[in-house]
């Protein structure tokens, strides 16, 4: 997909910008969800107009099912940031967030391990990669293949990073129960 570079660097970006402001943890769960949403949109609507124009007509069945196999991944990811967006909003809302930092960090190991793990960096790789004159791919896949180790620890951050803001939050709401 085209626009996947630009999405990224919006992933990365519209955080860090946050971050610096010294907005909370919900907004930057927040505007993660809403870039992933946005990305999944951008990503159908592509899908649809390049069928209408090769077949004049909408997609196949065979590209709806592998359009759809791909933006599963944003969109269980915006699921996730959308639920830790509220419960941290409400966690700061009623003055029950006592480790905003451990949050904010618990964010960024998530969120930066997610994209690297993803599908994000391999579509970007393909979209740097000038495409090779003859038919051999093999320095393409080397690529690819030399980036599957970083991918799966970074899945496996991810997969921490995710335990940890859950009992994180959770952690939360007993210290102030019990601090009182």
């Amino acid at each position: 997909m085209p626009l996947t570079p630009f999405f990224l660097f919006c992933l990365v970006l519209l955080p860090i910008w946050l971050q610096i402001r010294g907005r909370p943890p919900a907004a930057l769960f927040a505007v993660t969800a809403l870039i992933h949403i946005m990305f999944v949109t951008a990503a159908m609507f592509q899908t649809h107009a390049l069928a209408v124009n090769l077949h004049g007509h909408g997609p196949t069945s065979l590209q709806a099912f592998y359009t759809l196999g791909h933006i599963r991944i944003p969109v269980n990811l915006a699921f996730t940031m959308m639920i830790f967006a509220g419960m941290t909003w409400l966690q700061s809302r009623f003055d029950v967030m006592r480790f905003s930092m451990a949050t904010n960090a618990l964010f960024w190991v998530f969120h930066l391990s997610t994209l690297v793990s993803g599908t994000y960096l391999a579509n970007v790789l393909w979209w740097l990669v000038p495409p090779p004159d003859h038919i051999v791919y093999s320095n393409v896949l080397e690529l690819l293949s030399s980036i599957s180790p970083l991918a799966s620890y970074c899945a496996s951050y991810s997969a921490i990073a995710l335990v940890g803001l859950a009992t994180l939050s959770v952690c939360q709401l007993f210290w102030t129960k019990f601090a009182r």
